[in-house]
């Protein structure tokens, strides 16, 4: 089976930009920069103990194909799932790519919500 063959999700990845609106002011905005990209959303839950008792961390994974230009401070949004629910916005805090056995497979992006 195709490492492919498991993104079963989409997602829309933007980049921050200043958008300079009608009358000449400059607006942040985030922008579109690759739509409808085949991902696979993971969502894993941890169980910690800490002093103030047992806490659940919540860590957000996005896996993609390689060689795309996704940078850390990019957002992950729209998320389309299986049951075509979404999820996100999503900051994009680290890019690590993966090796397979000869060459780059695909890119793990770790994920912080946007709250």
């Amino acid at each position: 089976m195709a490492l492919s063959d498991y993104f079963c999700h989409r997602c829309t990845i933007q980049r921050f930009s200043i958008v300079r609106g009608t009358s000449g002011e400059e607006t942040p905005a985030w922008a579109d920069h690759i739509m409808a990209l085949p991902c696979r959303f993971v969502v894993q839950d941890e169980r910690v103990a800490s002093p103030q008792g047992l806490l659940v961390l919540t860590t957000y994974r996005l896996l993609v194909e390689c060689r795309l230009d996704i940078r850390a401070g990019d957002r992950a949004s729209e998320i389309i799932m299986d049951d075509l629910s979404t999820e996100g916005p999503f900051t994009i805090k680290a890019v690590i790519p993966r090796l397979g056995q000869n060459s780059q497979s695909h890119i793990t992006l770790r994920l912080e919500k946007v709250e």
